[in-house]
């Protein structure tokens, strides 16, 4: 996982943790000063010896009252959102799945169920259209058990940020 630290100066310093789950902890020891943020500062651009144009970093660890925020990013830069889960959960279909028609592959879904037991995802909202949503279900019918979509829903990766309202 990566967290991205932005300073009180309003420096950004991103950091990779092997192990981290869920930045929630890794905060609560940050700001409340048990634990230090490590970063890796640039104190040169090029070699020492040869003078080859490249960076040279060193690891420092920052104390949380340098920092004004942690947040979890992806391998851009980007910040990462979450999809809020339906009443069934969440679902993403891969690209080595079938795909139903209109949904985008490796995004997040909610997972809603139908008053009958099934379960379905919007694919179109046209709620501010006054049309009806376009839907897909995952279950075949009424009352299908959970094994029918456990290929679709594949391992759910969950932590503790997940709960979070």
């Amino acid at each position: 996982m990566l967290v991205r630290a932005t300073m009180t100066d309003g420096s950004q310093h991103i950091s990779e943790f092997s192990k981290l789950r869920g930045i929630r902890r890794l905060s609560a020891d940050v700001f409340g000063g048990r634990k230090a943020f490590p970063v890796w500062e640039t104190v040169a651009e090029e070699h020492p010896v040869s003078g080859e144009p490249c960076r040279l970093r060193t690891r420092r660890m920052v104390s949380g009252r340098l920092i004004a925020s942690l947040e979890a990013v992806d391998a851009d830069g980007a910040s990462i959102h979450v999809v809020d889960e339906g009443v069934a959960g969440r679902v993403t279909f891969t690209e080595e799945q079938d795909i139903p028609e209109g949904v985008q592959p490796d995004v997040d879904y909610p997972l809603h169920r139908s008053p009958e037991g099934r379960r379905y995802l919007v694919v179109q909202s046209n709620t501010g259209d006054g049309e009806a949503d376009v839907l897909h279900y995952i279950d075949a019918e009424a009352g299908a058990s959970e094994e029918v979509a456990s290929d679709v829903m594949g391992e759910l990766d969950y932590d503790d940020e997940d709960e979070i309202s």
